[in-house]
């Protein structure tokens, strides 16, 4: 990254009023300088006469030559002369400077607003990406778990947990060499950090709806470890009542879900607190595809809720639906006359 001079860096803190300041004053005192060293004959002298006399100078037309010399005009019809030769010289060096350092900071500043206004656009259009994007997510897993697809619930949890990763390091790049504390922002914030509080809440839906392993609950427990952390350091930089009680709610949740996994010792199927869980359609075609040709073998029940990862009893009574479907019929049951 380019580095800036200490010349560069110390001007680009000076505001330009003060530049203005500094201008005007090397105006006038110039025009002070040259109306003294008229005295003495060594200031400025006017180019033309009237009637072959020389006009006197005074003080305006000191302040005249004064300007004309610092803005690099000059148009002729005053002159230096002597010492006052010296100043005059001085005095477009002078005027260069500060006539130039005043432009570029006018050209800055107007840049640095477009630059902003096209920053802020992006950042909002990205932190509402994350909000919409963990709705959407949050939706999937209800889903998910509605139908008992332990594979899904599983890649969106990696999924949770990936992207809560990347909103904090968005967050931490842009408070570091951004801008992202106005109002607006606050608010995007509180929806984000409502939509991941929600996400939060799934976990211990999962668990207590869905036969369930060591395996996701690694998964889980990765997830909602990124979210605390994500809700801790917005919480942290961000003063907001809301955030804050979303932020304790997700502790809780976190704090409630380690102590389910280490109560139940492994027998993982107190966890569930639904007795019956619903038979979706979805779930129905995963055990059709997971069940091989007739004639099965003994507890066939069991080997499809192995591969689904799902209760043997759910297995079971999706199978018997299929069955009172006519899906699988009994290859040594008479054929219908």
């Amino acid at each position: 990254m380019h580095e800036k001079s200490k010349l560069g860096s110390a001007l680009d803190k000076v505001k330009i009023t003060t530049l203005l300041i500094f201008l005007v004053s090397g105006i006038l005192v110039s025009a002070g300088l040259f109306f003294l060293l008229n005295e003495v004959g060594q200031g400025i002298k006017s180019t033309f006469t009237i009637s072959g006399v020389e006009p006197e100078i005074n003080i305006l037309d000191c302040l005249y030559f004064s300007v004309v010399t610092i803005s690099s005009l000059g148009y002729g019809d005053y002159r230096p002369i002597g010492v006052g030769r010296i100043l005059a010289s001085l005095e477009v060096v002078y005027g260069l400077f500060f006539l130039a350092v005043i432009v570029s900071k006018l050209a800055s500043e107007r840049t640095s607003t477009i630059t902003k206004l096209v920053y802020a656009s992006d950042t909002q259009r990205r932190l509402l990406e994350f909000i919409e994007s963990t709705k959407a997510r949050n939706e999937s897993m209800k889903e998910a778990i509605r139908n008992s697809d332990y594979f899904l619930v599983s890649e969106i949890s990696l999924k949770n947990k990936t992207a809560f990763d990347i909103y904090k390091q968005f967050l931490e790049y842009h408070l570091q060499y951004g801008d992202i504390d106005s109002p607006w922002v606050m608010r995007q914030l509180s929806r984000l950090v409502k939509a991941v509080g929600d996400t939060v809440e799934l976990a211990n839906v999962i668990i207590g709806r869905m036969h369930t392993d060591t395996e996701i609950h690694q998964r889980i427990d990765n997830y909602l470890g990124k979210a605390l952390i994500l809700a801790d350091y917005i919480t942290k930089n961000y003063n907001s009542d809301r955030i804050s009680n979303i932020r304790e709610s997700i502790a809780r949740q976190q704090e409630a879900f380690t102590k389910s996994i280490k109560a139940c010792k492994e027998d993982f199927a107190k966890l569930r607190f639904t007795a019956s869980v619903e038979i979706t359609p979805s779930l129905l075609t995963r055990v059709m595809h997971s069940l091989p040709s007739r004639p099965w073998p003994p507890h066939v029940h069991k080997l499809v809720a192995s591969e689904l990862r799902i209760a043997n009893s759910l297995a079971q009574r999706a199978i018997t639906i299929l069955m009172r479907a006519g899906h699988f019929p009994d290859p040594n049951s008479p054929p219908n006359p």
